[in-house]
């Protein structure tokens, strides 16, 4: 007489790892799927900018790219100005960055990269490559702040012709505060200082205040501020654009 609870049961052990297997690899190419198709956002905005410490005024654009999920991000955007004179733009200066991080709780891991040409007299460029952590200390409803810090490799090349490149160490903190649903200031301080020589210093801040006016549209009113330990050369930018949502 067959045992056909015994059939069923053997049935079920053996083609159940199979299904699982299946299972567990469909879900992920799915998550993949939704990640590569939805995980997407951009952004662009230009608008009006004033330079100082001369005073010039021009324009500014803005561009953001990203790809994130609930743990991960990509992200690559640029800020680049155009100073004005007689009709023509006499001068420009941007800020590139790019990167990666990954998130548990409070606690983001990341890799980055900045790259800044132009926009301190008498520093031609300055270039940063590095790897770090960052944790969150106040996480509410309507204030988020966070420190950072990272080993970095960094390059300076100065308009006289000479370059400094060094091993450094940074430090970031930053806050935002969120006044409305639609609308927040966003505070960014961050300092490098050459593990070899203290005078090999850059300090850099931006404060920007966001103002969504609908869901692919808002106002973004903010300031930039670099300065450079070794040419003792500070500079600030001063811009108002329209943010344009594109993903």
């Amino acid at each position: 007489m067959i045992d056909h609870s015994r059939l069923i049961l053997c049935a079920a052990l053996c083609i159940s790892p199979g299904i699982l297997a299946t299972e567990k690899t469909q879900t992920s190419e799915t998550a993949a799927k939704t990640f590569f198709a939805e995980g997407w956002a951009g952004k662009t905005g230009f608008g009006y900018a004033l330079n100082y410490p001369r005073y010039q005024s021009g324009i500014f654009q803005f561009a953001e790219v990203g790809l994130e999920t609930e743990r991960h991000r990509f992200m690559a955007s640029s800020e680049m100005s155009g100073i004005f004179e007689a009709g023509n733009i006499k001068q420009s200066n941007g800020v590139l960055n790019a990167g990666y991080d990954i998130t548990w709780d409070r606690w983001r891991l990341f890799a980055f990269t900045n790259y800044e040409f132009g926009v301190i007299v008498g520093l031609e460029s300055n270039a940063v490559l590095g790897a770090g952590a960052r944790y969150t200390l106040i996480k509410l409803e309507r204030v988020h702040f966070d420190i950072s810090a990272a080993p970095i490799y960094d390059r300076a090349a100065y308009a006289d012709g000479t370059s400094y490149e060094a091993l450094s160490a940074s430090l970031r903190g930053r806050i935002k505060v969120f006044f409305t649903e639609h609308d927040s200031v966003f505070f960014s301080w961050f300092f490098i200082r050459g593990l070899d020589n203290q005078v090999n210093q850059w300090h850099a801040a931006d404060l920007i205040n966001s103002l969504q006016l609908s869901r692919k549209v808002s106002l973004r009113l903010g300031y930039r501020w670099r300065y450079d330990v070794f040419t003792e050369n500070s500079s600030g930018l001063a811009y108002l654009i329209a943010v344009f949502s594109f993903l």
